[in-house]
C-alpha cells in the first residue's frame, strides 16, 4: 500500500468537522494498517490453510498467517 493510495481512498470525518483531529485520526489509522500488513506475512516453505470450516483457523476466517499454519 502506498501513501498515495491511502491518502486518496481513505476519508476520515468527525462530527465537529475538526480538520486537525481528522488528520491525527487518519495518521494513526494509516500507521496501524501499515503495521498490520507488514507484520503478519506468510513464511517461505510453510503451508497455510487459506479456507476452512466456520470454526477452523484459516486466512478466510480472519486468522493470522501464524494462526493458520498447517502443522
Amino acid at each position: 500500500m502506498t501513501k498515495d493510495w491511502f491518502d486518496k481512498h481513505i476519508v476520515v470525518m468527525t462530527l465537529d468537522d475538526d480538520k486537525k483531529k481528522e488528520k491525527a485520526i487518519k495518521a494513526a489509522l494509516k500507521k496501524a494498517v501499515v503495521k498490520k500488513l507488514t507484520k503478519d506475512k506468510p513464511a517461505e516453505g510453510k503451508t497455510y490453510a487459506l479456507t476452512g470450516g466456520p470454526n477452523e483457523k484459516c486466512i478466510s476466517n480472519g486468522n493470522s498467517w501464524k494462526e493458520s499454519e498447517v502443522k
